[in-house]
């Protein structure tokens, strides 16, 4: 097969941040005021605000479902439900940022103020309503998601690299528990999961920082490069062909990886 590479409209800068299983995009209009946008699968750009939510906007992502898009307004976590006007999320303190939403649009994961620090958060919907969880006592943010809900992401780990501290890449499942992904480096960050458990996202040294994929069956592999220091920020569910693919940037272009079984 082949990749097709399409313009999404808008009048000035702009940005496109997740994308549903039926090909809806959330993101933002990047020249201010910031706007958070949603295209349909026909690329029809609309305004997830109403004309009455007052204030900068921007949307990070997107259920598969496309039911729920998630992001931030002047500091407060937000969302967008279908057909609806924008809502605010509950925090720890004062503020926070929604990342990430799971397949159903019931859960969500980014981070939440607790004092002067920034910690990884979960939001889960009961009833109609939603209430905050905090996910570690460490400097952290979920950044990605799989459709049943587990949140990958990182927190900051005293390190001798970083005097303020190095990330480490983690998973929260929804079933409960987490666990460290040990890549090694001075830091690693993860930015998405698939439902398989497999995780993706960068490892950091002083030699730059190279993309990677983690699973229990595959172990670490690292993403090539040509092109400079690369990241991975998305990856599909492994494909009838036993592959998956995986999506971010090296160096400076836009970059696929399809990463096969051994």
């Amino acid at each position: 097969g082949s990749w097709r590479i399409t313009t999404l409209p808008y009048t000035g800068s702009a940005r496109a941040m997740g994308v549903s299983n039926q090909g809806v995009a959330a993101g933002y209009g990047a020249t201010r005021p910031l706007t958070a946008l949603r295209w349909s699968e026909t690329a029809t750009v609309t305004a997830l605000d109403c004309a009455a939510d007052a204030g900068e906007s921007l949307a990070n992502g997107i259920s598969g479902g496309g039911q729920v898009a998630v992001g931030g307004s002047a500091g407060i976590p937000v969302i967008w439900r279908a057909g609806g006007c924008r809502e605010s999320l509950p925090a720890l303190g004062a503020g926070g940022s929604a990342a990430t939403v799971n397949g159903d649009g019931t859960v969500i994961g980014g981070s939440a103020a607790s004092g002067a620090d920034y910690l990884p958060v979960r939001w889960r919907e009961v009833a109609g309503q939603w209430a905050i969880e905090q996910l570690d006592t460490r400097v952290g943010r979920a950044n990605g998601s799989n459709a049943a809900g587990d949140l990958a992401g990182h927190v900051r780990e005293p390190c001798s690299a970083d005097a303020n501290g190095c990330g480490r890449a983690r998973v929260w499942y929804i079933a409960g528990g987490s666990r460290a992904i040990d890549l090694g480096g001075d830091a690693s960050f993860a930015y998405d999961i698939n439902a398989a458990g497999e995780v993706v996202g960068t490892r950091n040294s002083r030699g730059g920082s190279v993309a990677y994929l983690w699973s229990e069956v595959l172990g670490v592999r690292e993403l090539p490069s040509s092109g400079g220091g690369a990241v991975a920020r998305g990856v599909s569910d492994v494909r009838g062909d036993g592959t998956r693919v995986a999506v971010g940037m090296a160096g400076t272009q836009a970059a696929l990886w399809v990463v096969r079984n051994p």
